[in-house]
């Protein structure tokens, strides 16, 4: 089951039920703490869609980043694949190397409305996205067990941090230490 959420005028968003979600239990995602914690954290906050997409729009066009745009930002039990993804590459880029049944790209244009055929379009879209999140979890699963067991022993949750972040997190701790 999947779970979606849609924002647009004549809807409620059921806050509580998403809030009851990301409590549940650990939250996986690709990109999370840069653009989905945020656009989560604004509908949560009671933003409309239009708020939504500005968030967005400053993230994806201008390239602000999440701390600078002035949210309460949610703080889930959370781990966002792409640090712990080698290189940079996008989702669909790991998908194909995953060799994923299915690669799509966004069914509609950015900045267009979004009509109900385009939402049904949208939700396809977007688990087939869930998918691929889920296919590059399980092939990333040794490297995040290692990161949980590193983060036991350090005190500090590691599961979203790159290599060069942990090695840098643990030199720094172990300087701080002697």
């Amino acid at each position: 089951k999947i779970p979606h959420f849609e924002l647009y005028p004549g809807t409620a968003m059921h806050r509580t039920v998403l809030r009851k979600i990301l409590i549940s239990g650990e939250f996986i995602s690709f990109n999370g703490n840069c653009y989905y914690i945020p656009i989560v954290s604004c509908a949560l906050a009671g933003g409309d869609a239009a708020e939504c997409k500005s968030i967005s729009d400053r993230i994806i066009v201008d390239g602000v980043p999440s701390w600078k745009l002035g949210l309460d930002l949610i703080e889930p039990d959370h781990i966002d694949l792409i640090e712990v993804s080698p290189g940079q590459a996008s989702l669909k880029i790991y998908g194909g190397r995953l060799n994923t049944k299915k690669m799509q790209d966004l069914p509609i244009e950015p900045g267009a409305s979004i009509s109900a055929s385009d939402r049904v379009k949208l939700r396809e879209y977007c688990a087939n996205d869930l998918q691929v999140t889920e296919e590059l979890y399980r092939k990333l699963t040794p490297q995040i067990d290692l990161r949980r067991k590193m983060g036991v022993e350090y005190g500090v949750d590691l599961r979203s941090k790159s290599d060069a972040q942990i090695a840098e997190t643990v030199i720094k701790m172990r300087v701080e230490m002697s």
